[in-house]
């Protein structure tokens, strides 16, 4: 028994000092998933039971907007035969992936993984009845913007069907219209690496597949129209590719296309890929930016009078430097709120650069590899870096210039230090840190000129 209580004891106290080891990195640490939906395609509509009945014509519309999808299709649907009662089905494919994207307890098609936010069905201007029901293993597909590679070699998933469907009354010859509308979350792997703060953002994807299944008539639509609007996504600087149909109309990033006696039987899809990741980081960082008044002071080894300049919300304004040179910025004793702890950055993030303009940014010198130092010790991080002789040297993503609204160029931003590298070194008074460049890249005198500095957390 005594064995057993002191066995016991030695548990428990491993698991509290583990804990007291941990709890300054999960205080600002909450690695794993951010946002996801399994989203592979989504289809036209499909005969559940065969009919003969005609597609006279069909109107397509798919217009993306920030994460999603409205689609609002409208058929015009002829039956050719004698009185009777119509299923179609509409599907919606999303993958059942392994646990490094299924994350137990979120299952398919369920809560948050959802990502069908609403789905209408109308019968000549009316509302109709719409029930679903979720199919397991309709077939195995290899996944598509999951970022599958950075943990495992690519793989097929299994997938999983929901579907949406419909039942409609038809006389004899009857023709009716029916429009569907619909909201959908694309594809997307948003995730947080273990022990840091600032959230990664990955590229969507929506594919909307045109065959007909094999219930349907002759595949043949009489009239076809189809509009793809992406002017939303165009408008904030998102880059996007469009495939699956031959001989698309552009103009000003509203996609037209017509034709007639279109066979369904020998299309396959519309895939559109875009990455709006700049747009998420900067809605980011504006909801977990410190406030300025934590900053107690910010200085530099060379032109000082300037420093200033990059934390006055200003992409406009910079600050020059060279390798060997230095910001340091000292934070004052500010109390959370809630009372629990003091504020601290969690992430530092630069536009690194001169974004004042296309032609400023690409003479200017950017930051290639430097040096975090908080509080006299230099600071891990889960970046890319080089390590060699007990020093770390931080290898910054190299940055890009986009022409955006001013609200969306904080999402420029690229990450200097995040999480662990600099929750492990805070304390709970005063504290500093500084930046120290080593290498510059992109200009001859190797100066680097800097726009913003970013401080996040909370």
């Amino acid at each position: 028994m005594l064995a057993l209580i002191i066995k016991m004891t030695i548990k428990t106290l491993t698991i509290f000092f583990i804990w007291i080891i941990l709890k300054p990195l999960t205080s600002y640490s909450n690695g794993g998933p951010v946002d996801i939906s399994h989203f592979r395609k989504t289809g036209n509509i499909r005969l559940l039971r065969k009919a003969d009945v005609s597609l006279l014509k069909e109107n397509l519309t798919i217009k993306v907007i920030g994460d999603y999808t409205e689609i609002e299709v409208e058929y015009q649907l002829k039956n050719n035969g004698n009185q009777q009662q119509i299923q179609y089905g509409f599907p919606v494919d999303a993958y059942e992936t392994d646990w490094h994207y299924g994350d137990p307890g979120w299952p398919i098609f369920e809560g948050d993984n959802q990502f069908v936010e609403h789905f209408r069905v109308l019968a000549n201007g009316q509302d109709i009845k719409v029930t679903n029901w979720v199919i397991d293993s309709i077939y195995s597909a290899q996944s598509t913007n999951l970022n599958e590679a950075l943990y495992n070699s690519p793989k097929q998933y299994t997938i999983l069907r929901k579907w949406y469907s419909t039942t409609i009354d038809f006389t004899k010859g009857e023709t009716k219209e029916l429009k569907v509308l619909y909201k959908i979350k694309n594809t997307m792997r948003d995730k947080m690496p273990g022990f840091c703060f600032i959230h990664r953002f990955t590229d969507r994807h929506f594919t909307y597949d045109l065959s007909p299944s094999s219930n349907w008539g002759d595949g043949i639509v009489r009239e076809f129209t189809l509009k793809i609007d992406l002017t939303d996504i165009a408008s904030i600087g998102a880059g996007y590719s469009v495939t699956g149909i031959d001989n698309l109309k552009n103009t000003n990033n509203l996609y037209s296309y017509n034709m007639t006696e279109y066979n369904l039987n020998k299309s396959d899809r519309i895939d559109i890929h875009y990455n709006n990741s700049h747009i998420k980081l900067s809605e980011f960082i504006i909801t977990q930016e410190l406030p300025k008044d934590i900053i107690k002071s910010v200085k530099s080894s060379s032109n000082q009078s300037t420093v200033k300049n990059l934390l006055d919300n200003s992409h406009i304004t910079t600050w020059t430097g060279k390798p060997g040179d230095w910001i340091e910025i000292e934070f004052q004793r500010n109390q959370r709120k809630n009372g629990k702890g003091y504020i601290s950055p969690a992430g530092i993030l630069v536009l690194n650069g001169d974004y004042s303009s296309k032609e400023n940014f690409d003479k200017s010198g950017k930051m290639k590899n430097v040096k975090v130092i908080v509080n006299d010790s230099i600071a891990f991080n889960t970046e890319p870096w080089e390590g060699g002789n007990g020093k770390r040297i931080i290898k910054l993503d190299k940055p890009v210039f986009r022409e955006v609204n001013e609200k969306y160029i904080p999402g420029l931003a690229i990450i200097i230090a995040d999480g662990d590298g600099l929750g492990w070194y805070r304390s709970d008074g005063n504290y500093k840190i500084r930046i120290e460049i080593l290498t510059v890249d992109g200009n001859a005198r190797k100066e680097v000129t800097l726009s913003e500095l970013y401080f996040v957390g909370q």
